[in-house]
């Protein structure tokens, strides 16, 4: 695992939020990508209230549009992605596994 920026004694939580976003990132299929990537998605209509478009696009290169599609991922939701993979390695039983009741 990589470095923390601070030792986990003093940010838990860091580590917990790296490995989501890893388990995230290497599940997400490709079915996944394309299903956001609509006009009636909710990641875009949520996007176009704050990256209103003010002119059509001049490419597939065009500034604006690279924009919107790094910013998808800052506004969709993955928990679907995460549920997937707990029920897959099923982790509500992990306390079971642990010995615990």
């Amino acid at each position: 695992m990589s470095p923390l920026l601070q030792a986990p004694s003093n940010n838990p939580h860091a580590t917990l939020i790296t490995l989501f976003t890893n388990v995230v990132d290497e599940n997400m299929t490709d079915q996944d990508q394309m299903a956001d990537a609509t006009m009636q998605c909710p990641s875009t209509k949520r996007l176009l209230k704050f990256l209103p478009p003010d002119h059509p696009p001049t490419s597939c290169h065009d500034s604006d549009i690279i924009k919107f599609s790094y910013a998808r991922d800052y506004v969709r939701t993955y928990d679907h992605i995460f549920d997937r993979v707990a029920n897959m390695f099923e982790f509500s039983r992990f306390p079971q596994f642990m010995g615990r009741r």
